[in-house]
């Protein structure tokens, strides 16, 4: 089973969409996750901060990578 081009094209700009929601919550919980550890840090808090940072940057990277890779080439002007 085969699905219309049109459902392709809608689907794929639904995941863009819903993409670049998450890139948006993932900046937003690392700020949410620094604020609170700068409120009362302590060794534990700090290396739990680094894991998450490292983690959240590794998936913002590679959604954004594929957000990018999933746009429809823009035509060349002349």
């Amino acid at each position: 089973m085969v699905a219309p081009k049109h459902a392709v094209g809608t689907r794929r700009e639904a995941w863009r969409r819903f993409a670049t929601w998450l890139v948006l919550a993932l900046e937003f919980e690392l700020g949410a996750d620094i604020i609170r550890s700068a409120v009362a840090p302590s060794w534990n808090d700090i290396g739990q901060l680094a894991a998450i940072a490292v983690i959240r940057t590794f998936l913002n990277y590679t959604l954004e990578r594929d957000i990018m890779r999933s746009k429809p080439p823009e035509p060349a002007e002349a």
